[in-house]
């Protein structure tokens, strides 16, 4: 589906309705379901598809083959899970999915006494994944720490499932330390009583708790508040309240908040929510704009976007790993800005945003969103500036299903150019 988008007065006023956390989520119902915990309804909540996908996975899955599309996280995570079990589980995903690391998860996995196959290449999807035969004592596990938090996170979870639990060395620093923290956060709340000596994480053998009270203390998702910031830092003015979303959580993305008063957004707690202000222009310092992603990786795509729509110089630093995420998020953001009149440079870990001189930027460009959700709402943020076209927009319900519905209300003109 192709869109155009636009924006006339540049003045942004509502409520934007949030889905749920799908990091959150998604630990909750992977625990959940560890615990024997029956299928929980949950049609009342706005869900990403990601979330939607790990729930019928768990709970409603019939044929041969686990199908993961290309959502990395459940792929993990069932990998994970489905290594602890009895009987062959097959998983998959599609051809992205297929070229993106699955390698060491395997192999740690092995260790700890798993059987899987590789049915097609060596360290890529399809995998088949068989009865275990668990080691004693279990060994410590050691997986490099340039490796995405996800993969230190599928075998935190799911350890207690092993009959001696699991071992796992933790490195200092991490790429998205944030979401492992998270993940220990999910096990605290299932009642699985991990401990640490040094370096190394101890999971004992344990049964999660299963009280679905607990999947309703799921809060809103930060990694997509980010993108209503950006609007917000954009605008001439803006006055935005977010239900469900709290300061107090443990989502690595709520940063936004704090980097988004650079464009003079300010964030006021509410009883319910939370409110975003913008009340007029913020003068930014003339030295560029410096972040570290290495921690937030998500939020490339919309402070990218948002720097180079705002005319600033910006460097991205901690990057490199953004090569493996749903797109080539390096490619995708920098054919995008490229498309706008952007100049930018790549470095193996570090991302340039040139300051661009008056007038260079296109009027209408058209985007590629690579089929990468975050692709998709990070360009919508141009719209502030100039009419822009979406190819494949429809990729935004991997994470934001209502993305553009919540647009509409804060005033934008969204055209479906083709379906």
């Amino acid at each position: 589906m192709d869109l155009s988008i636009t924006h006339q007065t540049r003045r942004l006023r509502g409520v934007v309705q949030l889905p749920l956390s799908k990091s959150v989520l998604n630990r909750y119902l992977l625990l959940y379901h560890m615990g024997g915990g029956l299928k929980p309804a949950l049609s009342a909540y706005p869900l990403a598809e990601d979330s939607r996908l790990m729930y019928s996975l768990l709970w409603e899955h019939r044929g041969a083959t686990y199908r993961c599309s290309n959502a990395g996280t459940v792929c993990r995570f069932l990998t994970a899970y489905f290594a602890t079990m009895s009987g062959t589980q097959v998983i998959d995903g599609n051809e992205r999915m297929r070229q993106r690391p699955i390698a060491p998860l395997i192999e740690a996995l092995r260790q700890q006494g798993a059987q899987i196959d590789y049915l097609d290449r060596e360290g890529r999807l399809p995998i088949a994944i068989h009865r275990p035969q668990p080691l004693s004592p279990p060994p410590l596990l050691k997986l490099p720490h340039s490796l995405s938090s996800q993969f230190f996170s599928a075998l935190a979870l799911t350890g207690c499932r092993w009959p001696e639990g699991l071992r796992l060395h933790v490195p200092q620093h991490m790429v998205s330390m944030g979401y492992f923290h998270m993940s220990l956060q999910a096990l605290a709340a299932f009642g699985i009583p991990y401990k640490w000596e040094g370096a190394i994480l101890q999971i004992p053998s344990a049964h999660p708790q299963s009280e679905i009270g607990l999947l309703s203390r799921v809060p809103a998702d930060w990694s997509a508040a980010a993108f209503v910031y950006g609007l917000a830092a954009l605008s001439h003015e803006a006055d935005i309240y977010l239900p469900h979303l709290s300061i107090d959580d443990s989502q690595g993305d709520a940063i936004i908040r704090q980097w988004a008063t650079h464009w003079g957004v300010y964030t006021e707690p509410m009883p319910e929510g939370c409110r975003i202000t913008k009340h007029k222009n913020t003068a930014l310092p003339p030295t560029p704009l410096r972040f570290d992603l290495r921690d937030t990786p998500d939020l490339f795509p919309v402070l990218a976007v948002l720097c180079a729509a705002s005319g600033r110089s910006c460097i991205f630093e901690g990057i490199a790993h953004l090569r493996y995420k749903e797109s080539d998020r390096i490619h995708a953001v920098r054919q995008g800005l490229s498309a706008c009149g952007v100049l930018t440079r790549v470095e193996t870990n570090r991302f340039y945003i040139e300051p661009s001189p008056p007038g260079a930027s296109h009027a209408h460009p058209v985007i590629d969103t690579y089929d990468d959700h975050r692709i998709a709402m990070a360009f919508t943020l141009w719209a502030m500036r100039h009419t822009v076209t979406l190819r494949g927009a429809e990729c935004v319900r991997k994470s934001f299903p209502q993305w553009f519905d919540q647009c509409r209300k804060l005033g934008f003109v969204v055209t479906i150019l083709s379906p």
